[in-house]
């Protein structure tokens, strides 16, 4: 999950001296009480070393001795907008500011929180507040930036963080990065890596470091494909062709099916997509969709099949680090020319940033079959289906490794008693780059479903018990790209699956290899 343009990506920092000046500028907000302000004083000094947890507790010992001091209130919202909790820094900067004298630095606290929160005109309302009363503050000028980068004003944005840069050439570590983003919105990518650039050089031993050689990478892919970041549709072509060992995925045991001769055939397949940004603003995308999937075999033409898929994505950022998306889908499969299923669903997930170099993710689908084959009553797998799944993202600091695992639950009501099931199951995946600008990625799922009823199918002994099913896939995939355009790829998937009813016993190899083209 990456953060969008006009969300801050860093944590503000306020120089030591600054917090020194703010905690030692203990001006009377009302009559506390002496173990109120000797704990005030004592919280002071740890807000000057920058140990803000620590002030934090100390803060809240002396609201706890005078629930009636706004000095205290007002030093607890300090010491949550720097631990990054900024609707509590919020509520306790709002009792501070019901008191008789209001401490100075109140409207620059509650511009922080509100930045913090996404409230962007509010903040900005304080922050200019704050800057009318005490000019010259090279931390106001940024804050202000980043509410009128939020806001879409991105001229003000550009003149207030170049303001902060020449009052505070220390800040370039935050301002520098916000500078990039705002260049990112103008789609100037040559531009924004110049931000970046600027900052490896004046604040090449801060946190934002590491941070900004990821996204100079990022940076230099769209520099090559200008075009690409300014439209709002794109489009993906694949062509390919390879071979599977089990077309149909029958069981070594299992008999051919009439006017079928053999399993395996060698195939060629075509896909296609193409979608539009029907809205895009700050915080909000809406794209639609529409997808295409074909595969012909060999001599087993009674397998090909074709599929159509109609979707609709929505995201919405509610901060940098929490991120809601939204899938509906559409999708009818035909196989020989005639109609074979049609399955709508539906996908809520929500995504965490909890570092900047991991990502969790739960969604939940619900979806509903159809299929138009003919089968026994108790064969009839028409119904519905839920599944929960949650998936943590990893991309370790220094490595361009890409990973994620994750487990998923499923429970399957279907029209026939012998597809009544339920299933869980274990992904993991890896990417990462090899040599000659080769991408590997592999994906591998294990999965356990169990039916709920007896199955019409006998197993071994000829009892009919529950469907008990082990399943594994291993997917294997090299992509390398010869232009802003076009890819190769080779790939390779393994999938079987075992179960004490041998009717759904299976192997199944599949190599693939072909060209992608976007657009």
């Amino acid at each position: 999950m990456r953060p969008t343009p006009a969300q801050p990506i860093l944590r503000p920092v306020v120089g030591g001296a600054l917090l020194a000046a703010l905690a030692c500028a203990l001006a009377p907000l009302g009559h506390a009480s002496q173990d109120s302000s000797d704990l005030i004083a004592l919280g002071a000094g740890a807000l000057a070393r920058q140990d803000y947890a620590t002030a934090l507790r100390v803060f809240n010992a002396a609201a706890e001795a005078d629930p009636s001091d706004a000095e205290a209130a007002f030093f607890q919202g300090v010491a949550l907008n720097r631990l990054g909790r900024y609707a509590d820094a919020l509520a306790r900067l709002e009792r501070a500011a019901k008191g008789p004298a209001p401490h100075a630095d109140l409207a620059f606290e509650t511009g922080w929180a509100l930045l913090g929160l996404n409230r962007w005109r509010e903040a900005a309302a304080q922050l200019e507040q704050f800057e009318k009363a005490h000019p010259g503050r090279g931390q106001t000028s940024e804050f202000l930036g980043r509410a009128f980068l939020g806001l879409g004003e991105l001229d003000r944005a550009e003149a207030a963080l170049k303001e902060a840069l020449r009052r505070d050439p220390n800040l370039a570590a935050t301002v520098r990065i916000h500078l990039a983003l705002l260049e990112k919105r103008r789609q100037n990518a040559a531009a924004s890596r110049e931000q970046l650039e600027a900052l490896l050089r004046e604040a090449p031993a801060t946190p934002s470091g590491r941070m900004v050689r990821d996204e100079l990478e990022r940076l230099a892919r769209l520099s090559a494909t200008p075009r690409r970041a300014q439209k709002p549709w794109h489009m993906a072509l694949s062509m390919g062709g390879g071979y599977d060992s089990n077309v149909i995925s029958l069981g070594d045991s299992t008999p051919l099916p009439a006017g079928i001769s053999r399993k395996h055939a060698s195939f060629l397949s075509l896909g296609f997509d193409a979608s539009y940004d029907v809205a895009a603003t700050t915080t909000d995308t809406l794209t639609v969709g529409y997808g295409f999937q074909m595969a012909t075999y060999d001599g087993l033409a009674s397998a090909n099949a074709d599929s159509h898929s109609l979707y609709a994505d929505y995201r919405h950022s509610f901060t940098s680090n929490l991120i809601g998306a939204l899938r509906v889908s559409d999708t009818f499969t035909r196989v020989d020319g005639h109609s074979y299923s049609n399955q709508v669903a539906v996908r809520p997930a929500l995504a965490v940033r909890l570092a900047d170099w991991t990502v969790s993710e739960l969604s939940f689908t619900c979806a509903r079959s159809n299929f138009f084959t003919p089968a026994p009553p108790a064969q009839d797998r028409d119904g519905r289906s839920h599944s929960l799944a949650f998936v943590q993202y990893f991309y370790p600091r220094g490595t361009k490794l890409e990973a994620r695992v994750g487990v998923f639950g499923t429970v399957n009501r279907a029209e026939g008693s012998d597809f009544d099931s339920r299933a869980c199951g274990l992904v993991i995946g890896l990417r990462h780059p090899l040599f000659w600008k080769i991408a590997a990625e592999v994906n591998c799922t294990h999965t356990w479903d169990r039916g709920d009823h007896a199955n019409s199918l006998p197993d071994a002994s000829g009892a009919f018990v529950r469907r008990r099913t082990r399943s594994d896939s291993l997917s294997v995939r090299l992509t390398r790209p010869f232009s802003d355009v076009m890819s190769v790829y080779l790939g390779y998937d393994y999938s079987r699956a075992d179960s004490n009813i041998s009717f759904y016993d299976y192997h199944r190899h599949v190599c693939s290899g072909g060209v992608l083209f976007s657009f």
